[in-house]
């Protein structure tokens, strides 16, 4: 089973910036940045989910095209892997990107080159998966 561990960076009271690695058995297979919402007692569409072990599964809608789904976090549904690049494009899921930038004026970095990141999660977790947040 391929694996994804989070690992959170930095934490401001706009957004939580990350890295994510993606792992096939114990070779990494693809390196991500993510963004979150800042933690706000894990409540719905204003925080980010509380760290642990989840399973992702693939899933594909209309709104975000071929995305994951984070199975099981507590008090939450509907957490997604999409593409985004700033806090106002998420409500509670992990947008994933190539790099930080600042893209905007504000003095924070956001996550850019989203929808290729995507792409490349997206082709290499094509299963159920497992997802540890640190």
């Amino acid at each position: 089973m391929k694996r994804l561990v989070l690992h959170r960076l930095k934490k401001t009271d706009t957004r939580t910036l990350g890295r994510l690695i993606a792992f096939d058995d114990v070779e990494i297979i693809g390196i991500f940045t993510t963004l979150e919402l800042p933690f706000k007692n894990n409540e719905r569409n204003i925080s980010c989910i509380l760290g642990g072990y989840y399973i992702i599964e693939p899933r594909r809608s209309d709104k975000f095209g071929e995305h994951l789904i984070v199975n099981n976090v507590l008090n939450r549904d509907l957490i997604l892997f999409h593409a985004g690049n700033t806090p106002s494009n998420t409500e509670g899921c992990i947008l994933i990107g190539n790099r930080f930038a600042n893209i905007n004026a504000d003095p924070e970095f956001e996550v850019v080159d989203s929808r290729n990141a995507m792409k490349k999660l997206t082709a290499i977790i094509t299963a159920p998966a497992e997802l540890i947040i640190l």
